[in-house]
């Protein structure tokens, strides 16, 4: 039987040229206690947390948008108003969800024989954020963060579409749309950065893959970068990537690591 150990699957243990085989599993009163306790606990933890989280939702809902309406004709007030909570009630969000420690990683692009850490970027209005898009955890991450513009990409086009926290979140998982209609209201990423850098919008989060993926490979960019040269020395890109791991609600999730880049074209 060894001679076929090498075909073994090492991720299912799954073996092609041998029957498949029960596990075994322990049937003495205190493993079947033990799964019983683990089950009710379980779901009852379950419950708990979802109550909380739609408890959150509701706070976000009364206090930014609802209550930040008010505040329209005072538009830095509304800002800052909008950041705090924001900022607050996500990220008792996230932790509810299980991501009690959030790390962060500075690297630097740049070929050097020092070592790849680099300066954590600032992040100010009108800049754009390129990140890969892994689930609807990196949309609330981000809106926790930075309280950023999010945009729909349309594959085949070089505009984007201004969306809200929510939008951003129920296209998690869709496939994207090629074309943006001719009703609504677009823009190309180099208009919509100089707009929001004028307004003091906060950043612009672009997502060029156009929709989620697994965080193992890049999916082919929508040709949003076209207005920006190879020789351009602009350094209002920051680009983003997610990867999570240890996803138990138990353990600690490391979740972002940034890059710092300038030069950026399609």
């Amino acid at each position: 039987m060894e001679k076929y150990s090498k075909w073994r699957d090492p991720g299912t243990g799954i073996q092609p040229f041998l029957p498949p085989v029960t596990p075994r599993v322990d049937s003495n009163f205190l493993a079947i206690s033990r799964r019983g306790i683990r089950l009710v606990v379980g779901s009852m933890q379950g419950i708990v947390r979802i109550s909380l989280i739609a408890m959150v939702t509701l706070l976000y809902i009364l206090l930014v948008p609802i209550s930040g309406s008010a505040l329209t004709i005072i538009p830095p007030l509304k800002r800052y108003w909008n950041n705090v909570w924001t900022g607050l009630l996500l990220r008792l969000a996230l932790f509810l969800m299980g991501f009690f420690h959030i790390k962060t990683e500075t690297l630097s692009i740049r070929k050097s024989r020092e070592s790849n850490h680099a300066e954590k970027p600032k992040v100010q209005h009108g800049d754009i954020i390129i990140a890969n898009w892994t689930s609807y955890i990196d949309i609330l991450y981000l809106a926790y963060k930075y309280n950023p513009i999010f945009t729909q990409v349309f594959m085949d086009s070089d505009k984007v579409k201004v969306i809200g926290l929510w939008e951003a979140i129920q296209l998690t998982g869709k496939m994207p749309v090629s074309k943006p209609s001719t009703v609504e209201r677009s823009y190309t990423v180099k208009e919509l950065s100089d707009k929001a850098k004028r307004g003091k919008w906060g950043p612009v989060v672009v997502f060029p893959e156009g929709t989620t993926a697994n965080g193992r490979a890049l999916l082919k960019f929508a040709p949003l970068f076209q207005d920006y040269s190879m020789d351009q020395n602009d350094e209002c890109f920051k680009i983003m990537s997610f990867k999570k791991t240890n996803l138990s609600m138990s353990d600690k999730c490391d979740f972002l690591v940034y890059y710092k880049s300038r030069n950026i074209k399609q």
